[in-house]
């Protein structure tokens, strides 16, 4: 398992991590809160990109 987000500050945390940071086992589930993020233009996702979302 790769380390938790905050080990690597330099890059964006993945899909995986950010469900391992905030409970979720789900891929699924947290895919579905990062669309509601990005329908409330709180994120950016840049499709295509592996770690592609960042902070509006």
């Amino acid at each position: 398992m790769p380390l938790p987000w905050p080990a690597r500050p330099r890059s964006p945390a993945t899909v995986w991590e950010i469900g391992g940071a905030v409970g979720m086992r789900s891929r699924v589930s947290v895919n579905y809160q990062l669309v509601e993020l990005e329908t409330k233009q709180a994120i950016i996702r840049e499709s295509g990109r592996a770690r592609g979302i960042r902070l509006a």
